[in-house]
């Protein structure tokens, strides 16, 4: 799950790691409720959800952005100013080549990263994996999966699928 702008992802400003634990627990309330047969038969499965963060690769100090923000920002409502910083203007860097591919990069690197962990932890999985995408984190995923190099064979495609998860 690659959340939207900013720091927190829903109106109640708790962070992407929060708002994916509630959904693990809504789809395992939905899996006892509504697929009790099938998982007493070993027919359906759990579904993981795991956070893709890349709000702090780019607030982070190895790109200096937080700090050119700060010089510029003017101190008047400095809560409703940080609030902006932090959330409206990754806008404006997704728009930025430097910064879009920064942000991207990073989706890719962090989706690579937990596919691998994830299969190292349960290489019994056979199973398919989705991506899903917030607000700027649907627009992030959708450039980054229209933008993959294609061959011209199924074979192509599937590994060019594999190599970005």
């Amino acid at each position: 799950m690659v959340h939207g702008i900013g720091p927190a992802c829903d109106i109640r400003f708790r962070s992407i790691i929060q708002c994916v634990n509630d959904f693990r627990s809504a789809s395992l309330s939905l899996l006892g409720s509504h697929y009790r047969r099938g998982q007493e038969e070993g027919r359906v499965g759990r579904v993981e959800f795991l956070p893709v963060n890349w709000h702090s690769a780019l607030h982070g100090d190895a790109t200096g952005v937080d700090e050119d923000i700060q010089r510029i920002t003017l101190p008047s409502i400095s809560r409703l100013r940080h609030f902006t910083n932090d959330t409206l203007l990754d806008l404006f860097f997704y728009n930025s080549p430097t910064y879009c591919q920064t942000i991207v990069d990073t989706v890719a690197s962090e989706v690579n990263k937990l596919h691998s962990l994830f299969k190292h932890r349960h290489p019994e999985f056979t199973g398919a994996v989705s991506v899903v995408g917030h607000s700027l984190g649907s627009l992030i995923l959708f450039d980054l999966l229209t933008n993959q190099k294609t061959g011209s064979g199924e074979a192509d495609r599937d590994e060019v699928t594999r190599s970005l998860l």
